[in-house]
């Protein structure tokens, strides 16, 4: 483990983040939310770099793999 292993990221912005991760992949996709952060609503975050096509392609990437991670784990 190195020690950068430990850097406490709690005060680092979700978008400053995110710059930061699209600077190490050449197409990468962010999505969150943050449930009833609104008296009746979810805050969604989301962000994305690469190309719209390399992303949706990501997108249905992470599908399958979330499926085939719930079927196993059925």
């Amino acid at each position: 483990m190195d020690s950068q292993s430990n850097t406490d990221l709690t005060f680092i912005s979700s978008e400053d983040m995110a710059e930061e991760l699209k600077k190490r992949f050449d197409a990468i996709i962010i999505i969150g939310i943050q449930q009833k952060t609104g008296k009746d609503q979810d805050t969604y975050y989301h962000n994305y770099s690469g190309g719209i096509a390399n992303c949706i392609g990501l997108c249905d990437l992470m599908k399958d793999i979330l499926k085939n991670d719930y079927l196993e784990n059925k």
